[in-house]
């Protein structure tokens, strides 16, 4: 008959929120990997504009595109980001990605999760 059940299973709470919400554990590694291949991927699929627009450069919205680690009530994510803006300040990537009444939509964010298939 085999010993050991559910009910010798000793819980360690410590290990498991260091394994969850640490910024240094496995998970966090793995995470932060898969951020910096998922920023990679949006920045080779970001629209870029030969002349640049409205007197940004060429590839602003590439360059602004990055990711980054942090943590939360939940534990440890990762946030693929593109700060860039319009000159009047709304969020270039986001239009970009969605479109809006006067841009078509070029998805690039959604997209370059795929990288992770």
């Amino acid at each position: 008959m085999a010993t050991g059940g559910i009910s010798d299973i000793t819980w360690n709470d410590s290990a498991l929120r260091d394994l969850l919400e640490s910024e240094h554990s496995d998970v966090a590694r793995f995470l932060n990997h898969a951020g910096e291949q998922v920023a990679q991927e949006a920045k080779r699929l970001a629209p870029v504009s030969p002349r640049g627009s409205n007197g940004r450069s060429s590839g602003y919205l590439r360059s602004a595109i990055g990711h980054q680690l942090g943590t939360d009530a939940e534990g440890v994510y990762v946030d693929i980001y593109s700060p860039a803006t319009t000159p009047t300040g709304q969020p270039y990537g986001l239009f970009q990605e969605v479109g809006t009444s006067r841009m078509n939509a070029q998805p690039h964010l959604r997209p370059a999760l795929d990288v992770l298939r």
